[in-house]
């Protein structure tokens, strides 16, 4: 009897002993890294500790991309499944604190695969995220979506409320953005490109739809404008800068090409 004793309390005590003896710290950032590498994603954490059974938790966490931030994450908190450790599956779920917003997931990195991920934001602010900051994004709104990722291929669906852009000047264009007050999108992404197939905006009075793609480093997307005449008549000042891509009455199509650095 006290043999089976000792036995069960020795196979619940491994698990334990595996995580403060053979996981360092520093063997959980190396894992982190392999797994990201491969989608050219780099993760800085600042203050990065282990929890008392298979937990971690990090003061933030700076994503980037070739060394250019995407977001950053505070107070972020994860949990490992220790059984899918020892299947060869390492899996990681979060959460955190993201532009002023909640995002949570998952990711895994099954033996010999590239990782998954999902994940979901819920409320982020436009503004607070910095690489839509360095793209010239300029204003607010809410946005809220998913997204995944698996074998070097990506979606992200997403919609925007409370929009408030600035009118601004993209590759020698001038769009009057303060027309807009909310949007939605479907983007996906390889290894080679970004895909644009699915993003719209919208207006009192008028639509605008955005599509094409982002590949080696340029930028191939147009955007159709729709206004209705009454918008057509109050805002006449702000379309007349759009008075060359005019194809029709109340019909405007804007080719975007230039550099786009991901």
């Amino acid at each position: 009897m006290k043999r089976l004793f000792f036995l069960a309390i020795a196979v619940l005590l491994f698990p334990l002993g595996i995580w403060w003896v053979v996981i360092s710290e520093d063997l959980l950032l190396h894992s982190i890294e392999s797994s990201l590498a491969p989608y050219h994603l780099h993760a800085d954490f600042v203050h990065l500790k282990k929890g008392p059974f298979y937990n971690v938790q990090s003061q933030s966490l700076l994503l980037k991309r070739s060394g250019q931030p995407l977001f950053s994450i505070d107070h972020f908190v994860g949990q490992i499944n220790p059984l899918h450790l020892f299947l060869m599956r390492p899996t990681l779920s979060f959460q955190g604190v993201i532009a002023g917003g909640h995002i949570a997931g998952k990711v895994s990195q099954p033996y010999g695969r590239t990782a998954q991920a999902q994940l979901r934001f819920d409320r982020l602010s436009l503004d607070g995220i910095p690489f839509l900051v360095d793209k010239g994004v300029a204003g607010g709104g809410v946005i809220t979506g998913e997204g995944k990722l698996d074998d070097h291929r990506g979606e992200l669906i997403f919609s925007i409320q409370a929009l408030r852009l600035k009118d601004g000047s993209f590759w020698g264009v001038v769009i009057p953005l303060d027309l807009f007050v909310r949007g939605r999108g479907v983007i996906s992404m390889d290894e080679e490109r970004i895909r644009i197939g699915s993003l719209s905006l919208e207006g009192d009075g008028i639509y605008a739809r955005v599509k094409g793609t982002i590949a080696g480093g340029a930028m191939d997307l147009t955007i159709e404008i729709l206004p209705d005449p009454l918008m057509m008549r109050e805002r006449s000042r702000s379309l007349t800068l759009l008075e060359k891509f005019k194809v029709s009455p109340g019909y405007y199509v804007i080719p975007i090409r230039g550099n786009f650095s991901l």
